[in-house]
């Protein structure tokens, strides 16, 4: 690879009046649609408390990394919406 140096030399020498200089990085994403589904259950009794699902979509560099982060923002949007049903107040 040439240096920034010897790229200035090689424009001199053919009388160049601009130098226009980049870089580029190249990856591949991939994208992920996860769908999570939860049921509350009282141990005692069986009875169901509470039924949720979510979808979640999510961009990252590999599958395992963004089916990841799908997964876990469904889990954690499930979470503000059901815990509020399920958990009793302390006395």
């Amino acid at each position: 690879m040439p240096t920034i140096g010897g790229l200035i030399q090689l424009l001199t020498a053919i009388s160049a009046g601009n130098i226009i200089l980049g870089d580029y990085l190249v990856f591949s994403i991939a994208s992920v649609m996860a769908r999570l589904e939860v049921k509350a259950t009282d141990r005692v009794g069986g009875k169901v408390l509470a039924i949720d699902r979510q979808i979640a979509v999510e961009v990252d560099l590999t599958e395992q990394l963004a089916g990841k982060k799908a997964l876990q923002n469904a889990a954690a949007t499930i979470a503000e919406r059901l815990l509020p049903r399920i958990v009793q107040p302390a006395p």
